[in-house]
């Protein structure tokens, strides 16, 4: 069986330096189809390629307070 690549988008505060959730993926806020900050698995947005998920993350309209890091995941 093939692995497929696939992209979240994990958001948080502006005062971080980096994604604080690295240890633990499910304690982390992620951005959900609607563009909202969600922290349920199952409600974030997944992305086939890097560039649908910079795309959509730039399509937000409140990401000044919010930095984001791709989190790449195999499925």
């Amino acid at each position: 069986m093939k692995c497929i690549t696939r992209y979240m988008i994990g958001v948080f505060p502006s005062s971080y330096d980096e994604f604080p959730w690295h240890c633990h993926y499910e304690d982390g806020l992620y951005l959900s189809k609607k563009h909202r900050v969600c922290m349920w698995k199952g409600k974030e947005a997944i992305f086939s390629t890097k560039e649908e998920a910079i795309d959509f993350f730039n399509l937000w309209k409140n990401p000044r307070n919010f930095n984001y890091e791709l989190i790449e995941f195999e499925n």
